[in-house]
This record gives C-alpha cells, structure tokens and sequence, in this order.
C-alpha cells in the first residue's frame, strides 16, 4: 500500500553503488550582476562548481549531453549527496555531471561576511540565478568542447522551481528539465500556499489515523500547561527536557510551539524509504514518519509522544544526551516551515522576502498543529521589519508564469505524494510535453 502511495522524488536517491565523491570542486568567475553593467561592471565572484567527468566516454565523443543540477538553498555538496539518480543517469548515458552552487548560498557568498547587507543583497533574485547558469553551461561547453549535446536541468524542491524556470526562459540553452517536487503554484495560488500544513497532517493520518488525534491532544495539553503559570512551564520544561531558564514566559513558549512545528516538518519532508541525512546534521530512519508513528504509540501520554517528536525531527535516531534548547533549533523567518540556520537561513528569509512566495501558518482545524497563523499581512510586516523589502508577488507570477504552464515543453514535474510540498506543485500533465 505505501508503494501506491508513495510516488518517490526521484532526484533523491542518495549515493550508493556508485562511487562517493568523484566530483571536482571548480570556482567559476561568475558576474555579479548581468542586468546592471552601469553599477558593478564586469566584477565578478567563485562561484562554486561540482563538475563530475568519470562518466564520459573514453573517445570524447560529439553531441555528449550535459546534466545540469541548479542548485538550490544551501550547499552545493549536500544536494550532491542527495542526487544519485543524476549520476545513475549520466552513467547510462556517458553525460557530464555539473552541479552549480546557487548564489549567496555556501561558499558562494558574493561579498563575503558583507553578501547580506544592502544593496549587495538586492543581487539575491531568481533573474540572475537563472543568467548565473547559463553562464555556467556556456564556460562548461567552452571548456568540454565535445559535450555539445543536449543539456537537461535536474532539480528538487526550489531547485525544481529553478529547473522548470530555466526550461520556461531558456528554451534555447535547456533541452529538457526534471523538477522534482517543484511547488510553482506558491506563486500565484492562496490554495497552494494554505496547503502545506493539512498535508503533513494527511500524512500522519494515512500511516498512523489515531496519531493524529493524539498529537492534536498533545498540543492541547501543552496549551493548557501554559495557562498555569510557573508550575506549568516548570513541566513543560522536564517534560521536554529544556535547558535550563528557556521555558519562563510566553515567548519561551511560543518558541517551542514553533520548534515541536518543525520537527515535524522536517519528519514529514523527509519521508523516503531509506535513511537520510540532508534536512539536517542528523540521520533520520527510513519512513520516518511511520517510525515517530509508533513512538507516539509507545508513549505513555500524548505529550510524551510529541517530545519524542521533537528529538527525532532535530537529532534523529540518535537522540540527545544534552538539554534541549528550541531557540538553537528554529528561528522564526518569512517560511513558516523554516529556513534553518546560518547565513543560508539569511538567505532564504530574503528571497522569500522579496519574491518567494510560500506556506501561510498552522490554524489547528484542517490541520493537526498549534495554531500558529502566518498571514501575507504578517509576512510583509515581518519582511519590512527585517530587510526594509517585500516583494511584488504578482509581478514574479507574471514573469515565471505562475500556475499557467500551457506554453511549457520537455518538463517532467515528479512528485511524492507523501510529500507535504505536493500539492502545489503539477500533478496532472497539461500538455503532450509536460509530464508528470
């Protein structure tokens, strides 16, 4: 039954039989900015490159094909890691392996320590990501002069957005894009955007119906703690095994809400069939989610149940022997699923500041979660407040053509249907080309 379920994300499919780590790490003098010559000129930054070359075929052989993956919100060596079907693939195939670090993201940072600060930040747009690899196909073909064949785009999540958008704009550069779990509609659909959080609950309900009624009683429970004053935050905390003086207030509170909220995000975005370990530092089981469904299960009481599920989603099996701190595990942003940590949080939390447009808050009632709202007129006051920014939604829709893709061609668009991202992204094929 979880095989019918479960459509897998093709893309990630992590490296197994074939060899670990037989990329080469090139830095690519990539221009800053490819719209405003006037300003930066012809100043570039490293742009980081995985180029991969065991596959080729001994003769150099003409019309070699390329398989690009754009890189998306974070390292470029995680999504590697994670994308062995690119390299299955290219073996099949004798095709050249490029893997491209997104701009402002790892290491590559355009102006260092300084890259979040504006204006430089102002360069973070989906335009110049999208000019930021084509240039990399034209250096690589330069460069690989018999790989002059088709080149096909691969990419997961926004990478899969970023996949599909280059085959939508650069027709003439991309033969052909995999976008795996690529939620386009965020862009212009409040159904796609209201979605996320009732099919993570949907998810726990097909592997486990009476879990779902137990953690919304764990929440409940939670709640009511919290109404108690000291007494109950002083539970709440040996409950959950807190650090010591982060559970005093509703502020403490309310970070762990959010906190518990992704731990489940993660379980849930995470949910393939063997172990993985690129949401996060730790290592979750195979279907994790049918796994935290049978802790919950074991558990003497709900909110037994939902502690459990905030070691599993952030220290998966491996758990923690030290006291829990939710303020290092989530901080609040513009994506109400997270944006993680570091200067890639930074990074995220602009972009969809200032043009993403992503899942709105929990509500408690079509879903199984605290009710945490997250409104557009909350983001755009969190956005002002944060960069001074907030975009202009429609206008990205208009440019990258938003739920209407009936001009689109040579796109396969995979979805897990476990996945809680899934229903904003194309589940039925729209034209003889698109495919799903």
């Amino acid at each position: 039954m979880k095989v019918v379920l479960y459509i897998l994300l093709i893309l990630c499919i992590p490296l197994n039989s074939l060899a670990q780590k037989t990329y080469k790490t090139v830095y690519f003098d990539q221009l800053l900015d490819h719209y405003n010559g006037a300003y930066y000129g012809t100043s570039t930054f490293k742009q980081k490159l995985l180029i991969d070359d065991h596959f080729l075929h001994s003769t150099k052989k003409s019309n070699t094909p390329i398989f690009f993956y754009s890189g998306n919100e974070g390292s470029i060596e995680t999504f590697y890691a994670a994308s062995g079907f690119v390299l299955e693939l290219a073996e099949i195939h004798n095709a050249l392996v490029v893997f491209a670090e997104h701009r402002f993201y790892g290491s590559s940072l355009p102006f260092g320590n300084d890259s979040f600060k504006w204006p430089n930040v102002g360069l973070l747009t989906v335009d110049q990501v999208l000019f930021d690899y084509v240039l990399v196909i034209k250096h690589i073909q330069s460069t690989y002069k018999h790989c002059n064949g088709p080149v096909i785009t691969f990419g997961g999540s926004y990478g899969g957005m970023l996949s599909a958008y280059l085959r939508f704009k650069f027709p003439n550069v991309f033969a052909g894009a995999l976008a795996a779990s690529a939620p386009i509609k965020l862009a212009d659909s409040y159904q796609a955007r209201s979605s996320f959080w009732e099919a993570a609950t949907n998810d726990f309900q097909m592997a486990c119906p009476s879990c779902v009624e137990t953690i919304k009683s764990g929440f409940s429970a939670l709640e009511l703690l919290s109404t108690k004053g000291q007494e109950g935050y002083k539970n709440i905390s040996d409950t959950f095994k807190l650090c010591p003086n982060t559970m005093q207030n509703k502020d403490d509170f309310k970070r762990l809400l959010y906190a518990l909220r992704n731990s489940f995000t993660i379980i849930t975005m995470a949910d393939y069939p063997y172990p993985v370990k690129f949401l996060g530092p730790s290592e979750l089981p195979a279907w994790p989610v049918n796994y935290l469904s049978q802790l919950i299960l074991n558990s003497s009481n709900p909110l037994e149940g939902l502690s459990k599920a905030l070691i599993l989603g952030y220290f998966g099996t491996a758990g923690t022997s030290k006291c829990v701190d939710a303020y290092s595990l989530y901080i609040p942003c513009a994506d109400p699923t997270g944006c993680g940590l570091g200067d890639d949080s930074l990074a995220w939390d602009f972009q969809v500041c200032y043009e993403i447009a992503l899942s709105y808050g929990s509500d408690g009632k079509t879903d199984m979660f605290p009710n945490l709202p997250f409104t557009e007129a909350d983001r755009r006051e969190y956005c002002l407040k944060t960069w001074n920014t907030y975009g202009n939604h429609e206008s990205f829709a208009l440019n990258y053509w938003g739920s209407d893709i009936r001009g689109a061609s040579n796109i396969i668009f995979s979805n897990g249907l476990l996945d809680p991202w899934h229903l904003a992204g194309v589940l039925y094929s729209t034209t003889q080309s698109v495919y799903t």
